[in-house]
């Protein structure tokens, strides 16, 4: 018999390597669905920062924010509905109802297996026991997966163990490339002018461009194309743009912190706070809703910092550095 995922030899519709590559999917999954409530949160940087915005002096002249990329969000709901579809699919198919491993109904009477700890008053997924499933239980990823996890010999045995296989190896894929985008570098936004205002001034495109990282070479690809207007623009240039233009850019500290690096002058966290700490560095304003107000509107309103005020602050310190060592 052949297996139905990738052809290789098996006694059921899986092959033992297909299987061993399900039961690693299936239990790297729960951490998989904690990393991606992480970065839905923003309590860690797994996406790429938005590119810095320029200070406005009219409402008019306002870019527009940059939305929030739910994609962390999104997969983890495809996550979850896959995952649950899957499980309800297999259960009707061996016959059983499905309930979280080593659960038992509400209105179950009869002895509990006992867990480490004792009196079941914590539930250890490593450790033998049951407990009693709550009235108003609703599965999480990592109880779909598990109970996937122990049944894979069935789900291998099923006309759909294919299908299945490949769907969770994929949102796994998917799911890793959500949470480790590939490196790129920051450019600037799009100089390209593509029309003019009502008050005759030049309108640029704007639009943020980010250029791939050459993993072969250890550098920025040499040129990036503006996937709103099209034009393709040598990488060199862009940032003589950025450093023409660094007086008009206002950002936050996660922003400068990944602008700089991706400029080649990195500065570190520590000594960027301390900065700002001593007052060294000010605020230019605060974000709110994508524009930057001279006032805090609410408390967790981020303060946005000049650009080339930092990076004078670095030429300074950098060279008063030189001097002392001389």
């Amino acid at each position: 018999m052949q297996c139905t995922k990738c052809g290789g030899r098996a006694t059921v519709y899986l092959c033992r390597e297909c299987i061993r590559e399900l039961d690693s999917n299936l239990e790297q999954i729960p951490w998989i669905a904690d990393r991606l409530t992480e970065a839905y949160a923003k309590q860690n940087a797994l996406s790429t920062p938005p590119g810095p915005r320029r200070i406005v002096e009219a409402e008019d002249d306002e870019q527009s924010p940059i939305p929030f990329d739910a994609s962390a969000g999104d997969t983890y709901d495809e996550l979850r509905t896959v995952l649950m579809r899957w499980c309800r699919d297999l259960a009707d198919q061996i016959g059983v109802e499905w309930l979280p491993v080593d659960a038992v109904p509400l209105d179950f009477i009869g002895p509990l297996r006992p867990m480490i700890p004792a009196n079941n008053t914590e539930r250890i997924p490593e450790m033998p026991g049951q407990f009693r499933i709550s009235r108003h239980y609703i599965p999480d990823i990592a109880d779909l997966s598990r109970w996937l996890n122990v049944h894979r010999l069935d789900l291998a045995n099923s006309e759909d163990a294919a299908f299945a296989a490949h769907e969770i190896d994929r949102l796994c894929r998917k799911a890793f490339r959500v949470l480790n985008p590939p490196k790129r570098v920051y450019c600037g936004p799009c100089p390209t002018v593509v029309g003019k205002d009502a008050r005759n001034r030049p309108v640029e495109c704007a639009q943020g461009l980010w250029a791939d990282w050459d993993d072969d070479n250890d550098h920025a690809a040499t040129h990036v194309e503006c996937w709103k207007c099209r034009k393709r623009h040598n990488v060199d240039e862009l940032k003589k743009h950025i450093y023409a233009h660094a007086d008009h850019f206002s950002m936050t500290v996660e922003e400068l912190l990944s602008v700089l690096d991706n400029l080649g002058e990195p500065v570190p966290q520590s000594t960027l706070y301390r900065w700002i700490k001593e007052g060294r560095v000010r605020p230019r304003g605060y974000q709110r809703d994508g524009r930057i107000t001279p006032t805090r509107l609410r408390r967790g309103d981020p303060a946005v910092f000049s650009l080339a005020e930092v990076r004078g602050l670095m030429a300074r310190d950098e060279q008063r550095r030189k001097e002392t060592v001389s």
